[in-house]
């Protein structure tokens, strides 16, 4: 009886000990594409950045079903990993030539600060806004070495906000300043809660100083900003006060410390383009990865992918890449645009208005010699069957649906979209990813083969829940496409 049970005991101690192993390979596990990305980020031991992964391809042996995306943070030689949604924090760590994942955190609720925003800032790891329990954050809270939990870091006021890949709001920090600033380029919040689920965006510009912990509403943002941050399709980059961002395939720059905006060279944006495109313009699979972050001045540009496994390619960017000859403020100031002391004499007034007046006609004059160099016509029809004989299926099938749609008046639906591209039984951060992958695709094409300058397939954002787009043709093209579904 004895052996029997001292054998059984025996067995229990084997299974556990088994267990833990298990458990112990199973934390540290990392695939071939997140040990990669841990080399680029390692062998860097200045440079600081965030982060944001989103989709399958980097987990860190992490359950999916427990966040939205992960944070990756890194602050010269340290790592941390943060799974939004969770409050749990990484940190990881190299021996003997192996990564290692380990917590540290004491975090026992979790469910709130999904798509928020991480950084650090003076050796303390900081989050802000996010949602959690129907509802969204503003809150800013930081990481305590002592509690090893998240605590209340102190402000005047909420500013709420969040940062999913399809928000089209922006959160930027000079991380090196003396006086360091969050700006973020919007706030977003329920119109009526819980009586109502609209969402109401402000379109306005805010900032919170770190050293005053106070937050201020900057202005109304130019519609041309506006415009350009609802495009972004893909990771911004933090360069000191100044971001870098793309939308629709131009590359802009801006320095919310002096409300400038513009683009990036002729030069450099060629360059980027070109670097874009063929990292990310001829991969077949749906299943791919893309991201982009930036150590210093250098720019990575990463895909995942069945094809290609882990690839990346880095480009240069210094301050002669910003093109500062035609910019724009990123913000509308407060104060009224009447109240300036130009519109105190009639003097300038009226010299105001000979200003105006002769802009116009230059404008116009400039726009009849743009019509005069107009591609011909045979031409025109020409590009248009290069660019519809390089579509796949898939995207033939969707911009033949979307014609439909425009001439019945109607929005399409996103579970059209979803079954065309056969991922209706996916979960939605998959669904929006590869609604947003294809139309990317597709308008990258038709910008290469036709030599236009406007994206053949646009988006809006929805008018009851703003967290979706609508996509449509663009309206200057549906004769075009017209001819080339019906030849």
């Amino acid at each position: 009886m004895k052996a029997a049970y001292s054998f059984l005991v025996f067995c229990y101690l084997l299974l556990c000990n088994s267990s833990n192993i298990a458990a112990q390979k199973g934390n540290n596990l990392f695939n071939k594409s997140e040990i990669a990305l841990l080399d680029i980020l390692s062998a860097d031991s200045i440079n600081s950045t965030s982060i944001n992964l989103v989709g399958e391809a980097f987990n860190f042996g992490l359950k999916k079903n427990e966040y939205t995306n992960i944070d990756l943070i890194k602050d010269k030689k340290n790592i941390w990993i943060q799974p939004l949604g969770t409050g749990k924090l990484f940190t990881i760590n190299k021996k003997d030539g192996q990564y290692k994942l380990t917590r540290i955190d004491s975090t026992i609720h979790s469910g709130a600060s999904f798509y928020s925003y991480n950084f650090m800032l003076r050796d303390t790891l900081f989050q802000y806004g996010g949602e959690g329990f129907w509802n969204f954050r503003g809150t800013i809270t930081y990481f305590s070495k002592e509690t090893h939990q998240w605590e209340l870091y102190p402000s005047n006021r909420v500013v709420k906000s969040y940062f999913d890949s399809k928000s089209g709001i922006v959160a930027h920090i000079n991380l090196q300043s003396n006086n360091p600033k969050l700006y973020i380029s919007n706030s977003i919040d329920f119109e009526n809660f819980p009586s109502s689920i609209n969402m109401d965006a402000t379109d306005s510009i805010y900032m919170y100083d770190f050293n005053s912990r106070n937050w201020t509403t900057l202005g109304k943002i130019n519609p041309i900003s506006l415009k350009r941050f609802s495009n972004i399709n893909s990771h911004v980059l933090h360069l000191g006060d100044i971001l870098v961002f793309e939308s629709e395939l131009e590359f802009f720059w801006l320095n919310f410390s002096k409300n400038s905006t513009g683009r990036l060279t002729n030069k450099k944006n060629t360059e980027l383009r070109a670097a874009w495109l063929k990292m990310y313009g001829n991969i077949k699979s749906q299943n791919f990865s893309p991201l982009q972050f930036n150590l210093g001045n250098e720019i990575y540009l990463i895909v995942t992918s069945e094809e290609k496994g882990f690839d990346f390619t880095k480009i240069n960017i210094n301050p002669s890449d910003l093109d500062n000859t035609n910019h724009s403020p990123i913000y509308l100031n407060n104060s009224s645009f009447l109240s300036v002391d130009i519109f105190k004499s009639k003097t300038n007034i009226s010299l105001l208005i000979i200003v105006v007046l002769s802009c116009i006609i230059i404008y116009f004059f400039f726009k009849y010699l743009k019509n005069r160099k107009k591609i011909p016509k045979e031409v025109v029809s020409i590009l248009n069957n290069n660019f519809f004989n390089s579509l796949t299926v898939i995207e033939k099938e969707l911009i033949d649906v979307l014609y439909h749609s425009h001439l019945k008046g109607e929005a399409l639906s996103t579970k059209i979209i979803n079954k065309i591209i056969g991922v209706q039984q996916k979960d939605i951060l998959t669904q929006n990813k590869s609604r947003s992958d294809y139309f990317i695709r597709i308008n990258q094409k038709y910008k290469m083969s036709t030599q236009q300058t406007e994206s053949l397939i646009v988006k809006d954002r929805d008018k009851i829940d703003k967290r979706q787009y609508n996509y449509s043709l663009n309206k200057s093209y549906i004769n075009d496409i017209e001819k080339m579904l019906k030849d």
